[in-house]
């Protein structure tokens, strides 16, 4: 329980790295595996948003780029 509680509060702070390691061979063993599956899922889809939000920003840039290239001639 106490390395599902760190896990919990390392997810917290988007740190996906570390799994938990649970070895009891019950249900909390089981909890542990359904824990890191979470996480890394978590892991791939902020990844895969800071990838779209930086495509955005950089789509946004080249469009006042180019808006400001035609404004001024």
């Amino acid at each position: 329980l106490v390395a599902l509680l760190e896990g919990t509060r390392r997810m917290a702070q988007r740190e996906f790295e570390a799994p938990v390691r649970v070895t009891s061979g019950d249900e909390f063993e089981e909890l542990g595996k359904a824990f890191n599956q979470l996480s890394a899922d978590l892991s791939r889809q902020f990844a895969e948003l800071e990838a779209f939000s930086l495509g955005t920003l950089e789509t946004l840039g080249r469009t006042i780029d180019a808006a400001l290239s035609a404004w001024l001639g």
